[in-house]
């Protein structure tokens, strides 16, 4: 199957990105994560076999601002839209879908390191014979959603940010008897806590931008 991978991000500039970390951190410090986890994980989507890799930025920002980063060649960008996340991510499937029927979309977010080639490839090869895959993340959201028919419902009444937002889309996929598959659980990294599960996800897999990122940050703390 034909993919196209969509990988939400804002650009990485300090007091407009990872704003919770920043509270801790510091802005610049934030920036300077989500820079080096942003070069990460473009290098592995664009990396997968048969896929359109894309950026989907905020309405407020725009392609210019990822320009100076050092991005693999080839990345198309596009605007997000929609008043919140679910309108967002469902406006990304609509028009992909319809533009490419035979496609499948994998949406993912720039705050998940652990996404890889790997594990985007069988994300995609699930949507063989799935109509959902999606991946829960361990403060109780999800890292990844993939689609290869439109199926808003899941995307519609959710609180989003909150610790609940897998267990009511499991209620709506189940509800509307969704053809899906979850991935093994993850973890994303929003709050100072998480840079111990970074730890220890680093010192297994290689992430080079990130890991230079924290090995700098742990010698000035």
């Amino acid at each position: 199957m034909h993919s196209i991978i969509c990988l939400y991000a804002k650009p990485p500039v300090p007091g407009r990105t990872k704003s919770r970390l920043a509270a801790d951190i510091g802005s610049h410090a934030a920036a300077d994560l989500a820079r080096a986890m942003l070069l990460d994980l473009t290098e592995a989507v664009c990396a997968v076999p048969n896929a359109r890799p894309t950026i989907w930025h905020p309405p407020d920002s725009n392609p210019e601002e990822f320009m100076s980063l050092g991005l693999p060649d080839g990345i198309w960008f596009y605007p997000q839209q929609g008043d919140d996340l679910g309108q967002r991510m469902w406006k990304t499937v609509e028009l992909l879908l319809r533009h490419h029927p035979d496609s499948g979309v994998v949406i993912i977010g720039s705050d998940c390191i652990t996404h890889s080639v790997e594990t985007l490839v069988d994300a995609v090869d699930a949507l063989v014979d799935h109509d959902v895959v999606i991946q829960p993340a361990a403060d109780g959201g999800y890292v990844l959603v993939g689609q290869r028919t439109v199926q808003p419902a899941i995307f519609d009444g959710i609180e989003w940010g909150g610790d609940t937002v897998m267990a009511s889309t499991r209620e709506r996929l189940r509800k509307h008897r969704i053809n899906y598959i979850e991935m093994p659980e993850t973890f994303d990294v929003d709050m100072v806590d998480d840079l111990e599960r970074l730890r220890g996800f680093l010192a297994d897999n290689d992430r080079p931008r990130t890991a230079a990122w924290l090995a700098a940050f742990d010698r000035e703390s």
